[in-house]
C-alpha cells in the first residue's frame, strides 16, 4: 500500500512539475509575442517621428542625428582627405549638404506647427457647435441646442465647404454666395473685405482663371472668415472659448 501511495505522489508531483514547465514556456511565449508588438510599435513611431515630426522631442531627435552625422563626415574628411585642399573641398560639399539637411528640417518644423495649429483650431471650432450639456434634477444630462450653437454649427459649416477641395465652379460659387450673405449681416471694415475678396474669387471663376491663380486669394478669404468666425460679436459662442489673441490660419 506504502508503495503505491509513494508512486502516486510521485506521479503527482511529475505532474505538476509538467504543468509549471508548460505554464512557464506559455508564460515566456507570451512574454516575447508581446515584446515582439511593442518592438513593432517603437520601430514605427520611431519611424513616423522621422518621417512625420510633430512634437519639439521629435525634432530634438533629428537635430541631434543630423549632427552625429556631421561630426563622423569631418572625421572622415580628415583621416582620408591627402592634403589641405581636398580636404577643403570635402568639407565645402559636407557643409553644403549640412545646410540642405537643415533647411529640410525647418520646412518640416514649420508644416508641423501649422498642422498643430490647424488642429487646434479645428478642435476649437468643433467645441463652440457642440450643444450645451444641461445638468437635470434626476442627474442625467440633457444635451440642448441653443441659437448660439446652431450659429455657430452654420458658420463651422461654412468654413469647411470654403477649405473644400472637392468643388466645381457652380459648387464654389453657391458657397462663395453663401459665406458673402452671411457676412452681410454686418458692416464692418473686416465682412467689407470679405465680400471683396468673394467679388475678386467670383469674377476670376467667371473668366475661367485655373485654381493654382487663386490659392493666395483663397487663403487670405479663409482667414478672414477665421477671423469672422472667431470674433463674439459675431458668433456669440466665441466668447466662451477666445481666452487669448485670436490668431490666424498660417
Amino acid at each position: 500500500m506504502q508503495r503505491y501511495w509513494r508512486g502516486y505522489m510521485a506521479r503527482c508531483r511529475a505532474n505538476e512539475v509538467r504543468q509549471r514547465n508548460i505554464q512557464f514556456k506559455l508564460e515566456q511565449q507570451e512574454q516575447q509575442r508581446l515584446k515582439a508588438i511593442t518592438d513593432e510599435e517603437q520601430r514605427v513611431k520611431d519611424m513616423l517621428r522621422r518621417t512625420h515630426p510633430k512634437s519639439n522631442a521629435d525634432f530634438a531627435v533629428l537635430f541631434n542625428e543630423l549632427d552625429h552625422w556631421r561630426k563622423g563626415e569631418v572625421a572622415k574628411i580628415k583621416a582620408m582627405a591627402a592634403d589641405s585642399e581636398e580636404r577643403r573641398l570635402a568639407m565645402v560639399e559636407l557643409l553644403a549638404n549640412e545646410t540642405k539637411a537643415l533647411q529640410a528640417l525647418q520646412q518640416l518644423k514649420a508644416n508641423a506647427q501649422r498642422e498643430i495649429h490647424h488642429e487646434k483650431t479645428e478642435e476649437m471650432l468643433k467645441q463652440m457647435s457642440q450643444p450645451l450639456q444641461w445638468q437635470l434634477s434626476h442627474g442625467e444630462v440633457a444635451l440642448v441646442h441653443t441659437q448660439e450653437t446652431q450659429r455657430a454649427k452654420q458658420l463651422l459649416d461654412l468654413f469647411h465647404a470654403l477649405h473644400s477641395p472637392l468643388q466645381n465652379s457652380d459648387q464654389r460659387l453657391e458657397t462663395l454666395l453663401k459665406v458673402k450673405w452671411t457676412v452681410s449681416e454686418v458692416d464692418c471694415e473686416l465682412t467689407a473685405e470679405i465680400k471683396d475678396l468673394i467679388d475678386r474669387e467670383a469674377d476670376l471663376i467667371s473668366r475661367n482663371r485655373p485654381a493654382k491663380s487663386m490659392e493666395r486669394l483663397r487663403m487670405r478669404l479663409s482667414n478672414l472668415f477665421l477671423e469672422f468666425l472667431q470674433n463674439p460679436d459675431f458668433n456669440p459662442r466665441a466668447v466662451d472659448f477666445m481666452k487669448e489673441k485670436t490668431t490666424m490660419v498660417k
